[in-house]
C-alpha cells in the first residue's frame, strides 16, 4: 500500500521535475568550466587551449567573479520569491526564470568579451532567482493538507533534478574543453530551452489551476 501511494503522484510533479532537470543541467553544466573560461589565456600563443576561447582574466579575478555570481544565485531567490508572490505568480515566474536563464547562456556563447560575459551572468543570476523558489513551491501546492504522497513527491523531485546536475558537468564540460567553451554554453542554453518549451506546452494540462 505504501508503495502504491508513492507511485501515484500528481502529473504536475513529473512536469516540474522534468523542467527542473534541465534547469539544473544548464546551471551545473555552465559552472563546470566557468572559471576555466574566465582564466583561459587566449593571448598566449603557447597556450595549447587558446583556441577554446576565454577572457584571459587573472585567476584571483576569475575566482572573485565566480564567488559573486554564485552568491547572487543564492540571494536573488529571496527577491524572486517576493516578486512571484506579489506580482507574477509561480507559474509565470518559472517561465520568466527559464527564459532569462536560456538567454543568459546564449549571451555567454555569443561573444568572447567581458561585457557580454557579465550580461550573461546577470541574466543567469536573475533567472535563477525567479526559477529556484517557484518550482518547489508549486510542488507543495500539488498536495492537499496531510497528503501522504507529499514527502515522497519532494524526494522524487530532488532525486530527478540532481540527476541533471550529475550529468551536466560531464557533457557540457567535455564539449566546452574539447571543441570550445562556446559549445558548452550553447548546450546549457538548449537544455534550458527544452525544459521551458515542454513546461509551457504542458503546464495548463498537468498543473491545472496550480501556480
Amino acid at each position: 500500500m505504501e508503495q502504491e501511494i508513492k507511485l501515484k503522484q500528481p502529473k504536475g510533479l513529473w512536469l516540474l521535475s522534468f523542467t527542473a532537470i534541465w534547469e539544473r543541467f544548464s546551471y551545473y553544466g555552465m559552472r563546470a568550466f566557468l572559471i576555466l573560461y574566465m582564466a583561459n589565456d587566449i593571448l598566449n600563443p603557447l597556450n595549447k587551449k587558446s583556441h577554446l576561447g576565454g577572457l584571459s582574466l587573472d585567476k584571483p579575478d576569475a575566482g572573485l567573479i565566480y564567488g559573486i555570481f554564485t552568491s547572487m544565485c543564492y540571494l536573488l531567490p529571496l527577491l524572486g520569491g517576493f516578486l512571484s508572490d506579489k506580482f507574477f505568480g509561480k507559474r509565470k515566474s518559472v517561465i520568466i526564470g527559464g527564459f532569462l536563464i536560456m538567454i543568459g547562456h546564449f549571451t555567454l556563447a555569443a561573444d568572447y568579451n567581458f561585457s557580454s560575459f557579465i550580461a550573461g551572468l546577470v541574466l543567469l543570476a536573475f533567472g535563477n532567482g525567479f526559477f529556484k523558489p517557484s518550482a518547489p513551491s508549486m510542488i507543495g501546492d500539488l498536495y492537499e493538507q496531510g497528503d501522504k504522497r507529499r514527502d515522497s513527491g519532494f524526494t522524487l523531485y530532488y532525486m530527478l533534478f540532481n540527476g541533471g546536475a550529475f550529468f551536466a558537468p560531464l557533457i557540457c564540460g567535455y564539449f566546452g574543453e574539447t571543441y570550445g567553451f562556446r559549445y558548452g554554453f550553447m548546450i546549457a542554453g538548449f537544455a534550458m530551452m527544452l525544459g521551458l518549451i515542454v513546461y509551457m506546452i504542458a503546464a495548463e494540462r498537468f498543473l491545472g489551476e496550480i501556480g
